[in-house]
């Protein structure tokens, strides 16, 4: 039995996944995200530049694949928990823009910080807004000023396509995840941002999930964790 089963065994979090240790795994998904790198262009990006959005972001590197996998999955409807400056929201919200299929993004945040951003005052909610208006994304990036247990109660089912990047401990995002899984549809996507940092709760936590989900990780800009639902 490989190290990682065993560990994971032994610390009796089994129950978190079920399912997940005879589960084979399968590189579809890793073989379409490497096909998507390939396809990428920062040109699609052009309207961010000179955006508040653009300074202060840790997804910087990202969102070019990003507004790919937008384009590759056409969702219906993308949920993203913790957009902070909105980096990442409007990056995908520009793909679906440009889809033209009428998708919307809820971005979901309270804009007050948590324990590992610090907590900031309603300046970086403004800046968000003013950036949306800049960009032409009010029809496109609704944002929901709530937490993500009050967002869950009112986003419909069917999401498409759910960026995880909020507080990054294990108990967190693992509650993150169940909250919104309800609301998954049968073809859904969901991207882990912050895979690959010091938060050893969020590295843990994926560990766990590549062995129950088709995944692959990109590993820059402290890494994406993406998975397709079964």
């Amino acid at each position: 039995m490989p190290l990682a089963i065993r560990s994971t065994l032994k610390w009796g979090y089994e129950h978190l996944l079920p399912g997940f240790v005879s589960r084979p795994l399968d590189f579809r998904l890793r073989d379409q995200i490497v096909r998507l790198e390939g396809r990428k262009s920062d040109f699609n990006l052009d309207p961010l530049r000179g955006t508040h959005a653009i300074d202060m972001t840790a997804w910087r590197g990202l969102g070019s694949l990003g507004y790919e996998i937008v384009r590759h999955v056409k969702p219906r409807i993308v949920v993203e928990l913790g957009s902070h400056g909105g980096f990442s929201a409007f990056c995908l919200g520009l793909a679906l823009r440009d889809l033209g299929l009428g998708g919307r993004l809820y971005a979901v945040d309270t804009w007050q910080g948590d324990p590992q951003t610090g907590e900031y005052g309603d300046e970086i909610y403004q800046r968000f807004l003013d950036d949306r208006a800049a960009l032409g994304l009010q029809e496109t990036v609704i944002p929901l000023r709530m937490t993500f247990e009050e967002a869950s109660r009112a986003i419909e089912p069917g999401v498409d396509l759910l960026h995880v990047d909020g507080w990054h401990t294990f108990a967190a995002v693992r509650r993150d995840f169940a909250t919104f899984r309800p609301l998954l549809s049968r073809r859904a996507i969901v991207m882990f941002h912050d895979v690959r940092t010091i938060y050893r709760g969020m590295r843990w936590f994926w560990a766990l999930m590549r062995l129950r989900y088709e995944s692959c990780t990109v590993p820059y800009m402290h890494g994406l964790g993406i998975i397709r639902m079964p």
